[in-house]
């Protein structure tokens, strides 16, 4: 075999080995979108089945005596089952509350893949703290039915293409439109988005 025939076979092998690798890395790209897809669906399905199990709203629990008062008892129960301690399963159970009874379109968007998981619990702490500063009770279905559709319109567009740190933004300038601040917390607020850019100037 001459040299030249030599090196065109080298040269078929190492294509040959790049094809396979690329489509290898292509198979492995599709596979990890396809699992971050089904986990958004798993999340959402995990959110509503602990609504499922602990209620839509806080349901106490008193003693027959009347001496003895436990707040939202099945959260209690929830932490146990699932070894979490009752502050995570608190805050987890409040995420899974807003999103089921609250949110429903954003909690939707969860389970067809649309937006993380990460930004849906962004957007239901970002109607929690709306619900603060507004003092509405977030668990009286009755009322703030109109704040929060307000709410939803303002951090539901584009919530699919927003980074993490984009959506935390957009949950800010939301809640501060709907629940303004007092001047100094609106400036404190104005100075933490604020960003300066440097460039060398040319000589």
């Amino acid at each position: 075999m001459s040299a030249e025939a030599w090196d065109m076979n080298i040269d078929k092998i190492r294509l040959a080995e790049v094809t396979k690798d690329t489509g290898r890395h292509s198979q492995n790209i599709e596979a990890c979108q396809e699992i971050e897809r089904l986990s958004r669906t798993m999340e959402a399905r995990r959110h509503r089945i602990h609504v499922g199990i602990v209620g839509a709203k806080p349901e106490d629990h008193v003693s027959a005596d009347g001496l003895v008062k436990i707040r939202d008892v099945r959260v209690d129960e929830l932490a146990a089952l699932m070894k979490w301690t009752p502050e995570w399963a608190r805050r987890q159970v409040n995420i899974s509350r807003v999103l089921v009874v609250r949110l429903p379109d954003i909690l939707n968007r969860l389970e067809a893949g649309e937006i993380s998981a990460y930004n849906a619990v962004i957007i239901a702490e970002g109607l929690q703290d709306l619900f603060s500063k507004t003092r509405e009770d977030i668990h009286n279905t009755a009322a703030g039915v109109e704040l929060a559709d307000r709410y939803t319109s303002l951090v539901g567009q584009r919530a699919g293409q927003k980074s993490a740190s984009e959506m935390k933004r957009a949950v800010r300038k939301a809640v501060v439109s709907l629940a303004p601040l007092p001047a100094d917390e609106l400036h404190e607020l104005a100075c933490l988005n604020r960003r300066v850019d440097m460039s060398l100037a040319a000589d």
